[in-house]
């Protein structure tokens, strides 16, 4: 420890409680202790002289391969001003404590932004899915050269339409199938409902918008059975689904998972509502 303060009372039992038990991989209920005092406290004073504790150098955390976990309870704690956990996350590089940071309810648009540039997988879903984050900022972490991120992002209600619609021609299915989930577009769902890649126009299929002709295809044309099935369970027409009927024999059901899948085609048949009766015989047959 360093300077003439010594520090402030629950604090100083804090760090002691914190620093026995020296960030082990055994678990020690000492360092669980510590961690609660910090996350359940509400004295705004205490907190504040708690962080500052820190933030003037009284506590010299130097020798501990992670930073004693009382900095991320604190900014955990939203009983500490935001200010002072902005600047609790400036002493630490370390991951969590930047995740604890942006997923706390009173985080900034501006913060939000300004973290997103450093931002890793977990991070990346705490702003997108933030009710305070800015369309703007997620757009922006499209552009993220790790595609996890970019994935994560895409599911965000926030990201703006035409970003989301940018990526239906994409390279990687993954996007496209981000697109198939949330475009609102009927012509962009109508061409994903016939991507090469059978994720992507399951997708496409199974959402309400999507022109009810261009379903009615897929169904009667589709060579993936699970897309089969998505697209059967939306069919409102009573002829396609006599026509889904009498191509279940161009399923192979040689094995456990064919014969399954055949089976929820199937079911998919009979729980729609606007199959005729004689196709519902057929089948029980």
């Amino acid at each position: 420890m360093g300077g003439a303060q010594r520090p402030h009372g629950l604090f100083k039992v804090e760090v002691r409680l914190t620093i026995r038990a020296r960030q082990s991989h055994v678990y020690d209920h000492r360092r669980v202790l510590a961690d609660g005092i910090v996350w359940i406290a509400t004295d705004l004073g205490q907190l504040i002289r708690m962080a500052d504790d820190i933030l003037d150098g009284r506590m010299n955390f130097r020798g501990y391969d992670w930073p004693p976990n009382i900095i991320m309870t604190l900014i955990r704690n939203l009983n500490l001003p935001l200010e002072k956990a902005c600047l609790l996350r400036k002493r630490t590089r370390e991951y969590w404590c930047l995740f604890e940071l942006v997923s706390r309810k009173d985080a900034t648009a501006e913060l939000l932004d300004e973290c997103a540039d450093e931002a890793g997988q977990y991070v990346v879903n705490s702003i997108v899915h933030h009710k305070n984050v800015m369309p703007e900022t997620v757009a922006k972490i499209t552009r993220n050269p790790d595609l996890n991120v970019v994935a994560v992002a895409l599911t965000s209600r926030r990201l703006p339409k035409e970003t989301l619609e940018s990526f239906a021609t994409s390279k990687v299915a993954v996007f496209r199938v981000s697109v198939a989930c949330g475009s609102k577009k009927s012509k962009t769902l109508a061409k994903l409902a016939f991507d090469p890649d059978p994720s992507v126009r399951k997708a496409a299929v199974g959402r309400n918008i999507l022109n009810a002709t261009v379903r009615e295809k897929v169904a009667t044309t589709d060579n993936d059975i699970d897309v089969v099935i998505e697209a059967t369970k939306k069919l409102t027409n009573s002829g396609v689904l006599k026509a889904v009927c009498g191509q279940l024999e161009k399923w192979p059901a040689k094995t456990k998972v064919q014969a399954s899948q055949v089976e929820e085609l199937k079911e998919a048949i009979l729980k729609n509502r606007h199959v005729p009766k004689v196709v519902r015989l057929l089948i029980k047959l």
